[in-house]
């Protein structure tokens, strides 16, 4: 996945997508339209809304795609019955952060 992502380029072989090489891809589009979160992840404790604007963090305050990207990951329930919905602070780092898995 790393070198699928572009984090590591000096690499031997050839990755190819649609038949053609990552190296040809334009980095910053390709980037825009994948995401990874690894096995040794870090919570982020910030607002949920935030959270989920890092996959495109031009629309992090556009609502609409916030409730769009909920709904397609399936989780419309589970943010719906948070205080603040979308706005809910995650993270013991605040006094009313909601922590989401243990």
């Amino acid at each position: 996945m790393k070198l699928l992502t572009h984090l590591y380029s000096d690499f031997e072989g050839e990755i190819l997508i649609n038949g053609h090489s990552i190296h040809e891809l334009d980095k910053d589009i390709f980037r825009e339209k994948i995401g990874v979160v690894f096995q040794d992840f870090v919570h982020y404790e910030m607002a949920v809304r935030v959270n989920i604007g890092f996959g495109n963090v031009a629309s992090r305050e556009n609502d609409e795609a916030i409730w769009t990207a909920i709904d397609k990951a399936g989780i419309t329930d589970l943010i719906v019955g948070l205080p603040d919905k979308m706005n809910t602070l995650l993270g013991k780092w605040f006094e009313d952060g909601q922590q989401l898995s243990g």
